[in-house]
């Protein structure tokens, strides 16, 4: 176990002297945002579990966080393996970017890029809400996207229409970018298909050198390829990973689905997609025995967990690493 007295350290660090252009790291300049007190952190077993448990106290007067069930693991395919949810992306992005335009390391560039986008960033994502990445791996190719709730249907549209038109001039004249769409159980999903440059194409179980982003509903996916829009369109209740024993197990135990923010990692899913990547190489000898005894430790090993809760003025975050019962 430790504790650190943050606000302590920082004024250390103040006292010390000029700390570089980017000022003290340690004290938080920006209004409005919560400041750590002290950091307390335990590492414990339970139940067969190895468990972490970050506790921040923050300062009175930071802004109120919600904790809730965003509702997206149910959004997402039985067979992501990865996952990584956080609440109020569009605020949260706004609130960042007022505090970084404050800052003179970062200050001009930001304004530099507004101005060759012609608006705010912000303005670029003020329709996004609850957002979740995902990673998943179907047996044979792997894909990856992002899954954000719409809170403005039309500024989400106009985004994604000025991010089209970014992409195929960025593809100028010389056929670098295609672009197709396809209408796919009620969504339209539109792939931006990029040529590739050194021959040969994507290996399996890599990805096509693609983009691709669908509406479906109230969510916005945002894929690396079309098979993943695809995938999130068709996944229902019963199928997605919320479903998954092992999943609500792990998140469970870190602390539950109503929550500030979660992650997710299934071990078993994770390593099938590295054998699968690392299989051209195999040849025998050392390589082959390495993978043994990687596998000898993966093998025991089910899950990762991480979930953030807040109770008043004190942010939680708990790591749970969820072994299997053999």
């Amino acid at each position: 176990m430790f504790w650190l007295d943050y606000q302590a350290l920082a004024d250390a660090i103040d006292d010390a002297g000029p700390q570089g252009p980017i000022g003290n790291p340690f004290q938080l300049t920006c209004p409005g945002m919560a400041e750590p007190r002290s950091i307390s952190g335990s590492l414990y077993m339970q139940d067969g579990r190895a468990s972490m448990e970050l506790v921040l106290e923050n300062a009175p007067g930071g802004p109120a966080v919600q904790m809730r069930d965003s509702g997206l693991s149910q959004r997402l395919p039985g067979d992501t393996f990865f996952y990584f949810s956080a609440h109020d992306v569009g605020s949260n992005v706004t609130a960042t970017l007022s505090c970084l335009r404050e800052q003179p390391m970062f200050g001009e560039q930001l304004r530099e890029l507004e101005t060759q986008l012609g608006q705010p960033i912000d303005q670029l994502v003020s329709w996004a809400g609850d957002a979740a990445v995902g990673v998943r791996f179907d047996g044979s190719r792997a894909t990856a996207g992002l899954v954000v709730n719409v809170t403005d249907q039309g500024r989400a549209a106009e985004a994604m229409g000025q991010v089209r038109a970014l992409i195929t001039a960025a593809g100028g004249g010389q056929g670098a970018v295609s672009v197709l769409e396809e209408d796919y159980n009620g969504a339209r999903i539109v792939t931006f298909r990029f040529k590739d440059q050194f021959g040969g194409g994507p290996q399996p179980p890599m990805p096509d050198a693609s983009l691709a982003y669908a509406f479906a509903g109230d969510l916005l996916v945002i894929g690396m390829d079309a098979s993943f829009a695809r995938a999130v369109v068709d996944t229902q209740a019963a199928n997605s990973l919320a479903s998954r024993e092992e999943y609500r197990r792990a998140i469970d135990a870190a602390g539950g689905t109503s929550n500030t923010g979660a992650m997710y990692l299934d071990f078993e899913i994770a390593w099938q997609l590295a054998e699968s990547a690392m299989g051209p190489m195999m040849g025998g000898g050392f390589m082959d025995s390495g993978l043994q005894e990687m596998r000898a430790v993966i093998g025991s090993l089910e899950s990762l967990a991480m979930v953030g809760r807040v109770d008043g003025d004190t942010a939680i975050t708990r790591i749970v690493l969820t072994t299997r019962d053999e």
